[in-house]
């Protein structure tokens, strides 16, 4: 059974902002980083991207519901970007 898993994140980031949680994929006992989510100007609303194998992000709102016992993960529309 596969599990994602939103963590605080713990440590600085030099020059960059830093995301204030992180998505980990729970499978087999292990964890994979996913990707970092931003606050946005929108209380319920965060944001973060994912990059595919030759470098395509794809940008996601992640939409906190129920004072944080559920998220919902969308793609936002036009969302892909060459980096």
């Amino acid at each position: 059974m596969r599990s994602i898993r939103l963590q605080a994140v713990d440590r600085e980031y030099s020059g960059r902002k830093k995301p204030k949680y992180y998505l980990q994929r729970l499978q087999g006992g292990k964890a994979e980083y996913i990707s970092g989510v931003f606050s946005t100007s929108e209380q319920d609303k965060m944001s973060m991207d994912i990059k595919d194998r030759i470098g395509v992000k794809t940008y996601f709102d992640l939409l906190i519901q129920a004072d944080g016992k559920y998220i919902k993960i969308q793609k936002r529309r036009g969302s892909l970007s060459k980096s």
